[in-house]
């Protein structure tokens, strides 16, 4: 009760403060306003001097001010009319009312204030743009594109603000790939014509094929918005709305590594979309990213070759194809991909890392493969790695062997396999290999330079020398 008392009263006293003031004041304090560029709170005063007075022609001069300042051109005609029905010798207003009605694109009206201004010059150009446009919608009916370009942004020069015209430029924009300069026409298709649906949905349509999904759906709800029952519109939001949410899935689910429920909601994605060039390649890229995570290898490298030869600019497609041929052990074509996917985007560090990997992977695979000298696969784990090592060196264990040329044999195969075993248990070391380095390179080169006739030479013992028998005991 106290509050509605407290808001009575503060009313009463507005109205007071209002019906106090006079039109000569509000326009005053709308100056100030307007000269501080507080368009809105200029506005406000001056629709307050314009109820006050409706005769004072000064208080539409100044709001149509604020709406030229604004770009609220339509407005600034109707405030202009009232100026000079009041005052029909108010030249300043009649001059401003010609140039608002010429880059509206009304130029009948535009003809007939300018004649009365007394601008021949003026009446002379303005007829020059109508044989402009009517030659341009000539080009655009003949398919000229590059003609009808050229006509219609040297209308458009002049003619700035005719969302007609900015429409035709637009499709024109379309037609050779140029979406972002249509995109600019269209935007101001829709602050120029608020019930503009073509506009919308055009707009849309191209956010949509320039992979900007979620601004797409934010324009075509507009369309929708204004016509509930535009086929078109609508058609095209059902899509949108149901691929932008299976998309942002897909995207969800591979940030969280489920590769698998990645690939069928892939599967389903493309039941929605199959034909826009954008979300083909990257629905291709995200199968082969999922596809080489999962280690499906052959199969990876297929749909990633297939996505590098529709997208061969896209630098991650190399990248992951690379990582695929790094796990199938083809450490050359893992370069070559790494090298592709650097001279396309040669600063991106994973990608620096990933080449320096796989170049010393290929120089390692010339020398010894610790995991190929087990038998065991890359991902193996330390109980694998043991049980293959005590079979390989109870098979390749010297004493077996009688003659000096097979002792000597199984003397270095021995020695590899126990080498493997000691990099691939110890974790440090398995990651060093891993990336392409092998931790024992420094103590086979000083082997080297002992020479090959004792290759046990640097461990400070020969097992196998002289007539000894020698007996492991496997761990």
């Amino acid at each position: 009760m106290a509050a509605t008392v407290v808001r009575l009263i503060i009313s009463a006293v507005l109205v007071v403060q209002v019906l106090s003031t006079t039109p000569e004041q509000l326009m005053k304090e709308g100056d100030i306003q307007l000269g501080q560029r507080q368009f809105s709170a200029a506005l406000e005063k001056y629709h307050a001097a314009c109820e006050m007075a409706p005769t004072n022609f000064k208080a539409f001069s100044r709001r149509s001010t604020v709406y030229l300042a604004t770009g609220r051109l339509k407005q600034a005609i109707k405030d202009l009319d009232v100026v000079l029905t009041i005052r029909p010798e108010f030249t300043e207003a009649k001059k401003s009312r010609a140039q608002t009605h010429l880059k509206l694109g009304h130029l009948e009206a535009a003809t007939e204030d300018f004649k009365a201004l007394g601008d021949d010059q003026q009446v002379a150009e303005i007829g020059q743009l109508v044989h402009a446009i009517q030659a341009a919608n000539e080009a655009i009916e003949a398919d000229d594109v590059e003609r009808s370009l050229q006509l219609l942004s040297h209308v458009i020069d002049s003619i700035d603000s005719d969302s007609d015209l900015r429409m035709k430029r637009a499709k024109m924009f379309m037609k050779i790939g140029r979406n972002g300069d249509a995109v600019g026409d269209i935007m101001r298709a829709t602050k120029l014509s608020a019930a503009n649906t073509e506009a919308y949905f055009l707009l849309s349509q191209l956010y949509y094929a320039m992979g900007e999904r979620n601004d797409a759906l934010v324009q075509i709800r507009e369309c929708v918005k204004l016509d509930s029952d535009h086929k078109d519109c609508f058609a095209f939001y059902k899509k949108l709305k149901k691929f932008c949410k299976i998309a942002d899935t897909i995207g969800d689910r591979v940030s969280k590594e489920q590769f698998g429920a990645a690939l069928r909601d892939i599967s389903k994605a493309r039941d929605l979309e199959s034909q826009e060039p954008i979300y083909v390649n990257w629905l291709n890229a995200v199968e082969c990213e999922c596809l080489s995570k999962l280690g499906r290898g052959k199969e990876a490298i297929d749909v990633c070759t297939a996505a590098i030869e529709a997208d061969p600019e896209n630098a991650w497609l190399f990248v992951h194809r690379a990582r695929v041929h790094e796990a199938m052990e083809d450490f050359e074509a893992s370069v070559n991909d790494f090298k592709e996917a650097a001279s396309k985007d040669g600063e991106n560090r994973e990608i620096k890392e990933g080449l320096h990997r796989a170049e010393k992977l290929l120089k390692n695979s010339k020398k010894r493969d610790y995991y190929k000298i087990l038998g065991v696969p890359r991902d193996a784990n330390k109980r694998q790695i043991t049980k293959a090592y005590r079979q390989l060196a109870q098979e390749w264990h010297p004493d077996k062997f009688d003659t000096e040329e097979a002792k000597a044999k199984a003397q270095v195969k021995f020695m590899d396999i126990a080498d493997a075993k000691e990099v691939l248990t110890d974790p440090e070391m398995r990651k060093m290999f891993d990336n392409g380095d092998d931790p024992l390179d420094a103590e086979a080169e000083r082997e080297r330079q002992q020479g090959r006739a004792n290759p046990f030479g640097n461990r400070g013992f020969n097992p196998f020398g002289g007539n000894q028998q020698f007996h492991f005991k496997f761990q």
